[in-house]
């Protein structure tokens, strides 16, 4: 599967994009990044942002949720478990200067 961004990775580095295929499916709406400031959490500000996005996203059309939760973050992978989200896998991911470690990938039908 490829895309208009496969076309600014360069072939010796095209295996770093591999875990993330799953990204480009149609129909899915893949949330990358979900943050809150540590002095505003447990407030239910992350779960009204998800929320948001699954509305937003079935309003444009997207049939299945899905993220990736550090394996380490279990405050995290707890509320998307509330939030309905299953885990799919697991797998060790690394992006150089960026990320390293094992990664839940979950999905939610909305």
């Amino acid at each position: 599967m490829s895309g208009p961004a496969d076309l600014l990775i360069p072939e010796e580095r095209k295996h770093l994009n591999a875990p993330f295929v799953h990204l480009r499916t149609p129909g899915v709406c893949h949330i990358t990044s979900l943050c809150v400031d540590r002095a505003y959490r447990s407030q239910g500000i992350g779960k009204s942002l998800m929320i948001e996005a699954e509305a937003c996203a079935r309003k444009a059309g997207y049939r299945l949720m899905s993220l990736n939760v550090a394996e380490d973050n279990v405050g995290a992978a707890k509320l998307y478990e509330s939030l309905g989200y299953r885990e799919v896998k697991r797998q060790y991911v690394l992006v150089p200067d960026a990320l390293e470690g094992h990664v839940i990938h979950m999905t939610r039908a909305i």
